[in-house]
């Protein structure tokens, strides 16, 4: 876990166990909802400061999500605007049915390299959004995986009474209608497990097997030769020639 997800390691998101009595079982809503805050148990959570640590965090979760959004949006307006400029002066050209001049030569060169340069930026911005976003639902599987451990040792304090009292408990939940049949709910179970390693972290994935045969990545590592220098420091040039 990164230093700045450490207020998710609060103590209120551990379940709170107790082998003195016996309590009603709650239900995945009731342990999302309550876990984090008193423990399931209902007992004073034990650091107070480090849930409001997550719960800020949280927010600036939100925040940071929306303001990278936005600025896709901003990104999408700006390569349709410069696509729209070149597509006129191509238009013009068409309809007039003169020849290029240095002049408009030069125009469509600005005109187009400013298109590319939008488009490059939507897709940069697209990519810090995405980055955003999977650190939202990395401490999201966090998160459940808290509700998961929560729900198994609430099984595991039902178990243990029944056992301490010699009565024998198994599920019955075979009696339930189901809106899968048990085959193909089966074969689904399947294969999110062949998908999904026991400890996901982040790295394992399909994404990072495909990242890694990408044909561009070798092209987009290598040093700029002199030609693509000079091209950097035209892009990079004064002002005036930015229209």
């Amino acid at each position: 876990m990164s230093a700045n997800r450490h207020a998710f390691q609060n103590p209120a998101l551990e379940y709170t166990r107790s082998s003195s009595d016996l309590y009603p079982s709650h239900s995945s809503d009731q342990i999302k909802l309550t876990l984090g805050y008193n423990g399931l148990r209902n007992e004073p959570t034990k650091d107070i400061s480090m849930q409001r640590d997550a719960e800020r965090y949280k927010a600036q979760q939100q925040l940071a999500l929306a303001h990278a959004r936005s600025l896709v949006c901003v990104a999408h307006q700006c390569a349709a605007h410069q696509k729209d400029q070149e597509d006129q002066l191509l238009q013009h050209l068409s309809n007039s049915g003169s020849k290029q001049t240095p002049q408009t030569s030069f125009d469509l060169a600005i005109l187009a390299r400013n298109t590319l340069v939008a488009e490059e930026d939507l897709v940069a911005l697209k990519i810090q959004e995405y980055e955003v976003m999977f650190t939202v639902l990395q401490d999201a599987v966090e998160q459940a995986r808290a509700h998961v451990k929560a729900a198994q040792l609430q099984i595991a304090d039902i178990a243990d009474y029944h056992h301490s009292r010699n009565e024998s408990v198994k599920p019955t939940t075979d009696i339930l209608n189901s809106t899968i049949s048990k085959g193909a709910l089966s074969s689904y179970q399947s294969c999110l497990r062949a998908y999904l390693p026991n400890e996901w972290h982040s790295g394992t994935s399909m994404w990072s097997a495909l990242k890694g045969r990408s044909p561009y990545s070798d092209k987009f590592d290598e040093v700029e030769t002199k030609e693509e220098a000079d091209v950097s420091v035209f892009r990079r040039g004064s002002s005036s020639l930015a229209t």
